[in-house]
């Protein structure tokens, strides 16, 4: 099964009819358009329950991150055909951003390998999980903000993102207060942010990795901003990109190898998954969920 995210760009006509074709050479191929992202959660739950082998998906971090969420619990594996802005997972998982050959890669009957990802239970009730990022408050308003103006995000992906977050540390976030409580192991720290990662890197500004960790350690890095300084702005993008020792920027903490938090904030405030805004809260807690699934890759 493919399922396709019609707004990826340059995914239509002759390379379409040709990644299905590459497809069907290997597996039986029914290609799938979603009319919305929790459909294609549902629609990769779906196939696993009535014996799908691989799902493969076809777009950016945030079809990506639905199937996967589709797929957790299950034995079918997730295959990536990377296409659209950004794949940031594909480009952990080794594989080469482009359609064809991955499509290639995917009908050469590639061997499946247990996949980790982040779990986040709200307070309403609800799980949601990322493949290799989540982010509350000040994060995820970075993510709200960008996605305001769709048409820049599919034309320019991370260095999207990067642009609007510049522009609101400073500007909106350096009045910002402290309306979160993070803890951890015993710990409790107030924040006006954090950005937690299971993979390195965090994300994309264009070719150049945002790292949140030096040495990314097999459970969860969690990068917490205790305050914005706009002074010390420079400092931490410097190390985010080459990846410097965050834990040394005042106001910074860096909290690694921790396997469960939990957020409780004042008021409601955002969260954000591999980029997508996805929900509003006032506690949270995330885990990392071992071999939640199974994954293609070299």
């Amino acid at each position: 099964m493919l399922i396709a995210n019609p707004a990826a760009s340059g995914f239509t006509g002759a390379k379409h009819r040709r990644v299905k074709a590459i497809l069907a050479s290997q597996y039986d191929v029914e290609v799938l358009w979603p009319t919305d992202p929790d459909q294609a959660t549902s629609l990769a739950r779906a196939a696993a329950e009535h014996g799908a082998s691989v799902v493969a998906g076809m777009g950016g971090d945030g079809v990506i991150n639905r199937i996967a969420t589709g797929l957790v619990g299950t034995t079918t594996a997730l295959g990536i055909i990377p296409a659209g802005t950004t794949n940031v997972l594909a480009r952990i998982l080794g594989i080469e951003n482009d359609a064809i050959r991955a499509a290639e890669y995917l009908a050469s009957g590639p061997i499946p390998h247990p996949l980790s990802l982040i779990g986040v239970e709200t307070d309403s009730g609800t799980n949601r999980y990322g493949t290799f990022a989540v982010g509350f408050g000040l994060d995820a308003d970075v993510v709200d903000h960008a996605e305001r103006v769709s048409h820049r995000k599919r034309s320019m992906g991370g260095f999207h993102y990067g642009q609007v977050a510049v522009r609101l540390f400073l500007t909106d976030f350096r009045r910002r207060e402290q309306t979160m409580t993070v803890s951890y192991e015993g710990k409790s720290v107030r924040a006006v942010g954090l950005m937690i990662q299971l993979h390195d890197p965090y994300t994309y500004f264009g070719k150049m990795p945002l790292r949140v960790a030096q040495q990314p350690t097999p459970l969860l890095d969690v990068l917490i901003i205790e305050k914005i300084s706009v002074r010390r702005l420079p400092s931490v993008l410097t190390k985010a990109v080459r990846g410097g020792d965050m834990s040394r920027v005042p106001n910074l903490q860096l909290a690694s190898g921790i396997e469960e938090i939990e957020i409780d904030a004042d008021d409601h405030c955002g969260v954000q998954g591999d980029g997508e805004l996805f929900s509003s809260i006032r506690h949270a807690r995330v885990q990392l969920m071992r071999d939640a699934i199974m994954a293609c890759y070299p």
